[in-house]
């Protein structure tokens, strides 16, 4: 069993809260991330957009990317995180948000949890665009959403996605001829076959949680707490 945190934080020191988070992002300190962040009102602390991230981190590490998708639902519904930014009725634009965020929104749009995310009817015809940007304002200038949106799709069972294309000259020494780098696009008719296919799932695990008469694998309102670890 991990040992337990023993950081006090100051009711302004967010930035420590997100650092101490971030520290515990090695697959294995989910839980403890969870009760740090749960203890966060108490310490009259206002988690922002960095130290939700690093929460996200920690869980997917641990393979929890369920607990993360009701965790950014409910961070969305408090107003912590902004809503999935659709544009257009198609484009899903991932600009400025950190990397788990963004994986966050990905899953929440592209599962159709997420009631903010306002999709237009023609995704389904033309297919979603998601703006993954090409890393110009990262540390190193490297992209890091845009190679996390694609693991996530995978792991969704989007197999199905491709650089989007635009016509023009090239823009820069990243791209590709006929290829905009900072753009990925699923089109409709694996949107369609990852829709259905998730619709039969969602009905088949409603089906087996009541059969077992509960459902305690989930975040409650607020957080989980610290007596329903699981590893």
């Amino acid at each position: 069993m991990a040992e337990r945190s023993s950081t006090v934080f100051s009711s302004t020191d967010v930035r420590a809260l997100t650092l101490s988070l971030t520290a515990l992002a090695d697959g294995t300190r989910w839980a403890e991330a969870l009760e740090i962040l749960a203890s966060a009102p108490a310490a009259r602390l206002d988690p922002d957009i960095l130290t939700l991230n690093a929460v996200f981190d920690a869980l997917e590490r641990g393979g929890r990317g369920q607990d993360v998708s009701q965790l950014y639902e409910e961070a969305v519904a408090a107003g912590a995180l902004p809503p999935p930014l659709i544009t257009s009725g198609r484009v899903l634009d991932l600009h400025d948000l950190p990397v788990q965020v963004a994986v966050a929104a990905v899953r929440a749009t592209i599962s159709g949890a997420s009631r903010q995310a306002k999709l237009d009817h023609s995704v389904a015809q033309r297919g979603l665009l998601i703006i993954t940007g090409q890393g110009m304002h990262s540390s190193d200038s490297e992209a890091v959403v845009q190679p996390a949106v694609k693991d996530v799709l995978r792991r969704e069972g989007v197999l199905a996605f491709a650089p989007a294309r635009f016509v023009g000259p090239r823009k820069g020494p990243k791209q590709a001829a006929g290829q905009e780098p900072g753009m990925l696009v699923v089109p409709p008719n694996e949107l369609r076959r990852f829709w259905d296919r998730h619709r039969l799932g969602q009905s088949g695990l409603s089906q087996a949680a009541s059969d077992r008469g509960c459902g305690r694998d989930r975040l409650p309102a607020g957080r989980r707490s610290s007596a329903s670890r699981s590893g």
